[in-house]
């Protein structure tokens, strides 16, 4: 059985999608071993390497959609119980099981944590594809970002280890190589010529296969390719300078697999990958875009690729998980802020961390100027609206509304509130969570509660509901909070409430009552 292995520290999942397109294209029988699923052809394996089954009755099979403020038992769904850290034993019985069942050929996606604990040790690699070693490809080695190269620094470490002692046979073995990775040259050292190279390059017009054009919507992006042997036209939903870089090394891939060209293009454009650049399209007159990215790096690359493929506005919904590095909420919060028009703050995971804590980590991600205009309010007017009186609600409303920036813990909710105010040429981001049909929140236990909720499925749900807002008569939707009477009201409203009384705080909540 051939085996490509994938490897990076960027765009390992995509690529190795788009290299299963092609080689199902070639007719082969493929089995894939990445971070979304274990599969041979269309049938998913658990990580002993059978064929995976239910083992519970699925509660949301039925559904359109989950429900707003309640979860949804996550029962019955597939799932990998090890994820990035899987152990070697377990990967050869997933290999194993695709050649059992016929597969001719298995694409590999390196994950990090297997790296370091030797889970490829004992893999034959007849194909070793690098996506890139250097945190920003096409960026020079002395301006990469510091941090992310010390962040880093183990997987390439482990990485080069493990090709500089797989890739020792030129006659069956290949490399595919990023020539806009200023570490690639590392990595060339330390094989000393072992095996052929086919390189690739967004920047590098030096390379082997290269992108001469680059054309982007909000909807797709058009490539002219050039390869040894010849020019291709490759028309894809993934957008991003990032995801050309995918798109080329799989064209590259296929190169080295000697792969006919016709076959390259047609492999890659048939492959539509879950939550990677994932285009929700129901017919609607603005674009729906469901992607993975949740690091500040990966959310401005995605949000560059919008507003580069002439989005009118953009909107981003998107949260950070608990329980994980809280250091990179801020810095989301103001890559969001920076290159988004609206925002909207949601959980993502919240976990055992209080959802309201992780949203405030965000907002301190807002520039101080914005943000400082409300201090004197009674209370901080960037939160989620269920968490003040109910007399305040209209002041909070009235601040997220006046800067378009808004906070809906509820992530059912935000995504509807999106979908429902885009325009024509808008694009909705529903960012984070990709692939991932789960929620976790903490359980009353203190334990983890894990609920159905997939954005992909959202987004659609919420998309054939467009129809009936659409019908009520004199409803505006042109912003949040949605409404005609919302209008006058934010007309009006001009009291401060820093300012209010006891005595009228009091009052105005004897009213409400």
């Amino acid at each position: 059985m051939v085996t490509v292995g994938v490897v990076g520290l960027l765009g390992k999942t995509t690529t190795s999608w788009l290299v299963r397109g092609i080689l199902e294209e070639l007719g082969q029988t493929v089995g894939l071993m990445s971070s979304i699923e274990h599969a041979i052809a269309e049938d998913r394996l658990d990580e002993d390497g059978y064929l995976w089954e239910p083992l519970e009755e699925d509660p949301s099979a039925d559904r359109e959609s989950s429900v707003p403020f309640k979860l949804i038992p996550y029962e019955g769904k597939y799932e990998q119980h090890y994820g990035r850290r899987l152990p070697g034993l377990n990967a050869q019985k997933v290999l194993a099981g695709m050649r059992d069942r016929g597969a001719g050929v298995a694409v590999v996606e390196l994950q990090a944590d297997g790296l370091m604990l030797g889970t490829y040790d004992f893999m034959s690699l007849n194909v070793a594809v690098v996506t890139s070693l250097s945190p920003r490809p096409g960026v020079p080695a002395a301006q990469q970002p510091a941090e992310l190269v010390a962040a880093a620094a183990d997987e390439v470490h482990a990485a080069i280890e493990l090709l500089s002692a797989r890739l020792v046979d030129p006659e069956t073995q290949a490399l595919v190589l990023n020539a806009d990775d200023p570490a690639a040259e590392q990595l060339l050292e330390r094989l000393g010529g072992a095996v052929p190279v086919v390189t690739y390059g967004v920047v590098n017009k030096g390379a082997d296969v290269v992108a001469e054009s680059i054309k982007s919507n909000i909807w797709e992006t058009e490539l002219i390719v050039r390869t040894p042997g010849g020019r291709l036209q490759i028309i894809t939903n993934l957008l991003g300078r990032h995801n050309v870089a995918n798109v080329l090394a799989a064209v590259a891939t296929g190169v080295a697999l000697k792969a006919p060209l016709a076959s390259i293009v047609a492999g890659i454009e048939a492959v539509e990958i879950p939550g990677r650049s994932e285009v929700i399209d129901e017919g609607q007159e603005f674009s729906v875009v469901v992607d993975a990215a949740r690091t500040p790096e990966a959310l401005g690359d995605m949000l560059d690729a919008l507003r580069a493929g002439g989005a009118r506005q953009i909107f981003t919904v998107f949260g950070c998980s608990g329980n994980e590095d809280a250091s990179i909420r801020p810095r989301m919060g103001a890559v969001a802020h920076a290159k988004s028009d609206y925002v909207i703050i949601t959980n993502e995971n919240p976990r055992l961390e209080d959802p309201a804590k992780v949203v405030a980590d965000i907002v301190a991600g807002f520039p101080d100027d914005m943000v400082n205009r409300y201090s004197a309010y009674a209370y901080f007017p960037f939160q989620d609206q269920g968490r003040t009186p109910l007399w305040f609600e209209p002041y909070l409303q009235k601040a997220q509304r006046d800067n378009k920036r808004y906070v809906m813990e509820d992530r059912y909710s935000a995504i509807r509130a999106a979908i429902g105010t885009a325009g024509p040429e808008d694009v909705v981001l529903l960012a984070g969570k990709g692939s991932e049909d789960w929620v976790e929140h903490a359980d009353e236990d203190g334990s983890v509660l894990t609920g159905w909720l997939d954005d992909r499925v959202e987004a659609r749900n919420a998309l054939s509901k467009l129809k009936y807002l659409k019908q009520i008569p004199r409803f505006s939707r042109e912003t949040l909070p949605w409404g005609s009477r919302i209008e006058g009201l934010m007309e009006t409203l001009a009291v401060d409430p820093a300012e209010l009384s006891a005595a009228a705080v009091g009052g105005l909540e004897g009213a409400l009552d």
